[in-house]
């Protein structure tokens, strides 16, 4: 263009950084904003949209939160789609603090937050491992008579299993399914994760059970936090009969599944020694287990 005398305007440069957005390339997208501001060329709501977009998809969280004060201090309007990418910035990189800055900052900008920018932040918690912020945002979509997605209770259950509240992932698990909300494998994968964080293997197995009678198939997630479930509680049987059923399923255990279910046994053998170590049926006992792990750990030997 420049060849032919023809100098590029705003609206050639947007669709450039338009196009750098889609293709990820937001340090281009930034490059090209400095290249207009260099040639006298106001740059206008869409300029700022596609690269803070840019910023958004890459993770480049700080950009995204300059590109936004900038625009306020250029008195240009700030929309719900630039307040969701900056907010999405914020949450692949858990940064929960800005996250929610910026959630609360959205009423002063005459704007009411929906279920994106409210899935967005929530998940921000989730990643910060903030479990009380992430209900407290759950309740406020509500109020708002917002309606939760699936996404919005996965996170909340994923961030309270978390926090080591494996009540509160109970409570939304019923609650999603008294309200006939879909439920998906990563929904039940949240709750045994919580339950075996909070070492309730009997409530792990129980959500186990209820994937195994859906339509839904457990997957190797699944399986590994109900083993580690039973390892924490000292449940070696169960641990070991949840290894042995993977290949059964057609799943492939992986180091955490015999990490675990080898812990289970170790911590078992290891009390019966501790209450006993001079009987005979204690070492008979230990032998069994060690045994027990030998052969299902071990197929090939």
């Amino acid at each position: 263009m420049q060849k032919a005398h023809v100098l590029p305007d705003v609206i050639t440069y947007n669709a450039v950084v338009s196009a750098c957005e889609k293709a990820r390339r937001w340090q281009e997208a930034l490059g090209l904003l400095l290249v207009m501001q260099k040639s006298d060329l106001a740059l206008d709501v869409i300029s700022y949209s596609a690269a803070i977009s840019a910023c958004e998809k890459c993770g480049q969280w700080q950009q995204s939160l300059f590109m936004l004060a900038t625009m306020q201090k250029n008195s240009l309007v700030v929309d719900f789609v630039m307040f969701s990418a900056a907010i999405s910035a914020c949450e692949k990189c858990a940064q929960w603090e800005y996250a929610l800055w910026l959630f609360e900052a959205m009423p002063k900008a005459w704007l009411e937050p929906n279920f994106i920018t409210c899935n967005a932040a929530i998940s921000a918690c989730e990643k910060a491992d903030q479990w009380q912020k992430a209900i407290r945002l759950l309740a406020m979509m509500k109020a708002a008579t917002l309606v939760p997605s699936l996404r919005t209770y996965n996170a909340t259950i994923s961030a309270s299993g978390k926090g080591g509240q494996w009540e509160n992932a109970v409570g939304f698990l019923g609650m999603m399914r008294k309200t006939h909300c879909s439920l998906d494998v990563i929904t039940y994968n949240a709750s045994i994760s919580a339950h075996e964080k909070g070492e309730q293997w009997q409530q792990a197995l129980g959500v186990l059970s209820l994937v195994q009678i859906s339509t839904l198939v457990p997957d190797i997630i699944s399986y590994n936090s109900s083993i580690s479930a039973g390892e924490k509680c000292n449940r070696w049987r169960q641990a070991l009969a949840l290894l042995q059923e993977l290949p059964v399923i057609e799943l492939v255990p992986t180091d955490i599944s015999y990490n675990a279910a080898i812990g289970a046994c170790d911590k078992a053998a290891r009390d019966v020694r501790r209450l006993n170590a001079s009987s005979q049926r204690a070492r008979s006992c230990t032998k069994v287990i060690i045994e027990s792990a030998g052969v299902l750990c071990c197929p090939d030997d």
